[in-house]
């Protein structure tokens, strides 16, 4: 994960879309769970995560917005 993340200042990180990356775009549920499950890990290192994800609603983009905290 911190392979990917931009910082984008003081305890600011960003996780950029994955333009092109074709297995990124077809995560399974238990995928989904563990790249969350990874971002949390990582809470208490930084205050703000800023997750770029595709356009539109789907699954993805929504199991995203339901992990956030706000």
């Amino acid at each position: 994960l911190s392979d990917v993340m931009l910082k984008a200042g003081e305890n600011v990180r960003i996780v950029p879309a994955s333009s092109g990356t074709q297995s990124m775009t077809a995560l399974g549920v238990h995928e989904h769970a563990e790249l969350i499950h990874a971002f949390t890990d990582i809470a208490d290192e930084i205050d703000v995560l800023v997750i770029d994800t595709a356009a539109g609603i789907s699954e993805s983009v929504v199991s995203f917005l339901r992990a956030a905290q706000e």
